[in-house]
C-alpha cells in the first residue's frame, strides 16, 4: 500500500469480498471430539542443543486441555527455514515428571519480516548444498512435517536446475 497524497492516510478497515468458496468435506466419516485451544505459546528456536521455554498450563482432574506452540527460528535466513531434528518433552507437576515425544523433523520459518525483495541471482552451489542436507536429514528416523516434505519434494522436482552433470 502506498499513500501518494500529501496528508496522512488513516486505514480504518480491511474488507474481504468473498466471491465463492468451497468447504472441503472429509469423505471418511470421521467423528471428532474436538477440544478448542486454550492458549498459544510463541517459541523462537535458536542453535542451542537444549532450549527450555516456560509455560503455565493446568489441566483439571479428568479434563482435557489443548494448547498450541507457534514456532519460529532466530537463525533462519529471511524467506528460508531451519530444519530441526528434535524431540519435545513436557515437564509437569512439582516433582518434574517428563513425557517425551518421538523424534521429529520440522521446517521452522524465520522470525525476519520484510517489506519487499528482489532476486539478483541464484547460487547453484548453495541450492546443491541445501539439497544434499535435506536428503541427509530425510534419512533420519523421524516423523517428518508436511512442510519439510514439501520443501524436499520441491528440491527433488527442480534438481536438474542445480545439479550440473559434467
Amino acid at each position: 500500500m502506498r499513500n501518494i497524497g500529501d496528508q496522512v492516510a488513516y486505514i480504518k478497515e480491511i474488507s474481504f469480498d468473498i466471491l465463492d468458496y468451497y468447504n472441503m468435506i472429509n469423505p471418511q466419516m470421521t467423528h471428532y471430539q474436538l477440544v478448542e485451544s486454550s492458549h498459544t505459546y510463541d517459541v523462537v528456536l535458536g542453535k542451542e542443543k537444549q532450549q527450555v521455554f516456560n509455560d503455565s498450563q493446568s489441566i483439571g482432574a479428568n479434563e482435557v486441555d489443548r494448547f498450541q506452540v507457534k514456532l519460529a527460528s532466530s537463525i533462519a535466513e529471511t524467506r528460508m527455514v531451519t530444519i530441526y531434528y528434535l524431540t519435545l518433552s513436557i515437564i509437569y507437576d512439582e516433582d518434574n515428571k517428563v513425557v517425551k515425544s518421538e523424534k521429529y523433523l520440522w521446517a521452522v520459518p524465520s522470525i525476519s519480516e520484510y517489506a519487499a525483495c528482489y532476486i539478483s541471482h541464484t547460487s547453484m552451489e548453495i541450492a546443491k548444498k541445501n539439497y544434499f542436507e535435506l536428503k541427509k536429514m530425510n534419512n533420519y528416523d523421524a516423523i517428518k512435517s508436511n512442510h519439510f516434505i514439501s520443501i524436499l519434494k520441491s528440491y527433488e522436482e527442480n534438481k536438474s536446475d542445480f545439479l550440473i552433470k559434467h
